[in-house]
């Protein structure tokens, strides 16, 4: 699938995303949120605060296996008490791109950029 022109947040850095980066098209996906139900809020990047962020610090984290999130969220202290639900939704095809970001401790991790005043939290429930 192509990509098609989106527009992302002016925060972004260049050339963010990726150009390996790629739609989806009903993925089903998981993220840790403070509220049930979902608010936009709970999918702004979590690390895009840093002094120096890189593009996938603007990618908001989603996994597309709960068992990695529930393994996660034990493992690193407060984000079971910050972020106390998981939400499942589907990645819907107008709302930005992903890439595949696996990693040892987190194999089913993805980055997603959102596209700007895209709202995610409509396509989720909290579990």
């Amino acid at each position: 699938m192509n990509a098609p022109s989106f527009k992302f947040p002016s925060n972004f850095p260049p050339d963010c995303p990726p150009p390996d980066a790629h739609l989806s098209d009903g993925l089903v996906v998981f993220r840790a949120v403070a509220n049930d139900p979902p608010k936009r809020k709970d999918f702004f990047p979590l690390r895009a605060g840093f002094v120096t962020p890189t593009c996938d610090d603007f990618g908001t984290s989603v996994n597309t296996d709960i068992n990695d999130l529930v393994e996660k969220r034990k493992q690193i202290p407060g984000l079971r008490k910050r972020y106390p639900f998981i939400a499942k939704g589907r990645i819907s095809i107008c709302s930005g791109l992903i890439k595949e970001a696996p990693t040892n401790n987190d194999e089913s991790h993805v980055n997603w950029w959102i596209k700007e005043n895209f709202d995610p939290s409509s396509f989720f429930n909290a579990e």
